[in-house]
C-alpha cells in the first residue's frame, strides 16, 4: 500500500501506514528463523565446543545482513535510475530544489514505506520473541532512525532523506558480515573485514558527510554572491535608464550598454 500525493502525511500517519509492512516483515522473519535455526545450530555444533552460544547472533545477523543489502540495492536503484531528481552521491543539486513542492513518485512512496516498515519491525521484534533483546543503544538507534524517516516523509524531504539513508546504510551489510566472521572465528578474514568496515564507516559517515556540508555551505555563499551581483547590475541598469542619472560615468554603466554609446554622449540603450 502506498501513500499517494493526496494522502495525509503527518508523522503519526507515516508510522501507521507502515504497520502492514512491519507485520509482513515480522511474519517473514519468523519463517526465516524456522528455516535457519536448526541448520545453524547443526553447523555451529560441528565447528566445535562453544560456538553454539552464538546461535541467536548468527540468525539475527544473517537476517539483518540480507535485509539491509536488499534495502541498499533498492535505494541505490532509486537514486541512480532517475527517481530521485538529481539527488544522489555525485549530484546533490536537486535535493532541496523546489521544496516543499516535491513530486512523490509511486516508487519513492513504496520505498519509504518499506524503510519505515523495516525499522519498525527491527524496533519491536523482540516483543514477538524474534531475535535478541536489544540494548538501550540499539533500541535508541532504531527509534531515532524510524523517527527521522517518518519526519523526512511528513516534511516532503523524500529526496535528501533517501540519499542520507543510503549513505548511512552503506556499511550495515559489512557490519553484519564482520560480526558473523567474528562469531565463527574465521581468522584469515575476520580482522581484515573489520578494518574494512571501520574504514568504510569513517569514509562515509564522517568524511563524506562533512565534505557535503562544506560544499553546500560554499555553494550557498557563492549563490548569495551571484544574487548580490545581479542586484547591483539591475540597480545600475535602472539608473542608466533614468534621465536623472544620465551623467553617470561610462564605466559605471558599462555592463549592458550598447556599443554605440561608447562612441557618443547619447543616452545608453540597454540590451
Amino acid at each position: 500500500m502506498m501513500l499517494g500525493p493526496g494522502a495525509p502525511s503527518s508523522f503519526v500517519t507515516c508510522i501507521a501506514w507502515s504497520l502492514p509492512g512491519a507485520i509482513a516483515l515480522l511474519s517473514l522473519r519468523a519463517a526465516f528463523y524456522l528455516l535457519l535455526y536448526e541448520r545453524a545450530r547443526f553447523y555451529l555444533r560441528r565447528r566445535g565446543t562453544g560456538y553454539e552460544c552464538y546461535l541467536a547472533v548468527v540468525c539475527e545477523e544473517v537476517w539483518e545482513g540480507l535485509g539491509s543489502s536488499l534495502l541498499l540495492a533498492l535505494t541505490g536503484w532509486a537514486l541512480y535510475a532517475g527517481h530521485n531528481s538529481h539527488c544522489h552521491l555525485t549530484d546533490t543539486s536537486g535535493c532541496i530544489q523546489g521544496w516543499p513542492y516535491h513530486h512523490r513518485s509511486p516508487s519513492l512512496d513504496a520505498l519509504f514505506l518499506m524503510l519505515l516498515a523495516w525499522y519498525l519491525q527491527s524496533t519491536v521484534k523482540h516483543w514477538f520473541g524474534l531475535g535478541r533483546v536489544q540494548g538501550s543503544d540499539v533500541a535508541l538507534h532504531h527509534a531515532v532512525t524510524l523517527a527521522l524517516l517518518a519526519l523526512s516523509y511528513s516534511l516532503d524531504l523524500l529526496r535528501i532523506g533517501l540519499l542520507a539513508h543510503w549513505v548511512f546504510q552503506l556499511t550495515v551489510p559489512l557490519h553484519s558480515v564482520s560480526k558473523l566472521l567474528h562469531c565463527l572465528d574465521i581468522r584469515p578474514l575476520k580482522k581484515p573485514v573489520f578494518y574494512l568496515y571501520a574504514a568504510a564507516f569513517l569514509a562515509t559517515r564522517v568524511c563524506l558527510v562533512s565534505a557535503w556540508v562544506a560544499v553546500d555551505l560554499h555553494s550557498t555563499g557563492a549563490g548569495r554572491a551571484r544574487m548580490e551581483d545581479r542586484s547591483t547590475d539591475a540597480v545600475l541598469h535602472s539608473r542608466c535608464r533614468s534621465n536623472v542619472h544620465a551623467r553617470l560615468s561610462r564605466r559605471e554603466c558599462h555592463p549592458g550598454i550598447h556599443p554605440a554609446f561608447a562612441r557618443s554622449n547619447a543616452m545608453p540603450v540597454i540590451v
